[in-house]
């Protein structure tokens, strides 16, 4: 399938899952493209995708989508836009995710279940914590100053480890400990609070457990994919999605498309960034929205 194929199962999802009129619902076609838009761009990069989401929703309409009848609504685009956005990250991983693939339908290469076994040792803690905090913390987790206490936190955080870490990435994923994978993985649950970012949590984790910056950003990009569809079939099994019905089929679409396309130059940024960067400047731009946000 060619690349610019790959949101087709999405068009057909939005439109078996969007179907409602213009009229049924406020969400305009230029609320859809700058949310899609920044989900796209925000999604893999270490400065939250959720927080960001959440102030561009407050900057449309001044509202907070915990107090808001969109809330809900809202909540399941976003995360349909979550899904939009991992497509890349199966095109560039394809062989990767070919192997895995092989080595379980097939049984090809035992030595191929490996990345697959870390990946879901690394995805357990989330997927354990996540229905714990989804049921009791989400309404008090998007508040703004909160939201900007995260931000900041992760900022100096990136900084510090900057400052730390040195040389030491060199592993690949094949080469991680499943203690490693299991760190890894546990540090992912903290950023199911909007302004932690789970690319951050995951990439630094890799990253000091010994991985090279590209096998740190795959581990991270796989594991955060396979997070997100999770969350997406859960929902869709217990009849949550059900709940965007009523947005207009137009603008999810564009919403869609997107995310999608905004991702995969957001992706392709990150990777060539990190192969002669460290990560100091997105520590810089967290402080920073962080502190605007603590004084709002």
């Amino acid at each position: 399938m060619p690349f610019s194929s790959l949101p087709l199962p999405l068009f057909a999802l939005a439109i078996f899952l969007g179907g409602g009129t213009a009229g049924a619902f406020p969400f305009s076609t230029v609320e859809a493209l700058a949310s899609g838009a920044m989900q796209g761009i925000t999604e893999f990069l270490p400065i939250s995708s959720s927080a960001h989401l959440l102030l561009l929703e407050r900057v449309l309409t001044g509202e907070n989508l915990s107090r808001s009848g969109r809330g809900v609504v809202l909540t399941n685009y976003h995360l349909l836009l979550q899904l939009a956005s991992i497509f890349p990250v199966f095109w560039i991983y394809r062989r990767r995710i070919g192997q895995i693939l092989s080595a379980v339908i097939l049984r090809s290469s035992r030595a191929h279940l490996r990345p697959l076994g870390l990946l879901l040792v690394a995805f357990f803690p989330s997927a354990a914590m996540g229905l714990f905090v989804d049921r009791h913390f989400c309404a008090a987790a998007v508040a703004t100053p909160l939201m900007g206490s995260f931000l900041f936190a992760g900022g100096v955080g990136i900084l510090l480890f900057e400052r730390l870490r040195g040389n030491r990435g060199r592993g690949n994923i094949e080469n991680l400990s499943w203690r490693s994978a299991w760190t890894i993985g546990l540090l992912q649950t903290f950023a199911l609070f909007p302004g932690v970012s789970r690319s951050l949590l995951s990439i630094v984790g890799g990253l000091w457990m010994g991985l090279s910056p590209a096998s740190a950003v795959e581990f991270s990009f796989l594991l955060g994919s396979g997070t997100i569809c999770a969350a997406v079939a859960h929902r869709l099994l217990t009849r949550q999605m059900a709940s965007i019905l009523p947005l207009p089929v137009f603008p999810l679409t564009v919403g869609i498309f997107t995310a999608f396309f905004c991702s995969a130059l957001s992706i392709s940024f990150l990777l060539h960034w990190l192969q002669r960067h460290s990560l100091r400047i997105f520590g810089v731009y967290r402080i920073g929205l962080g502190i605007f946000l603590l004084f709002l």
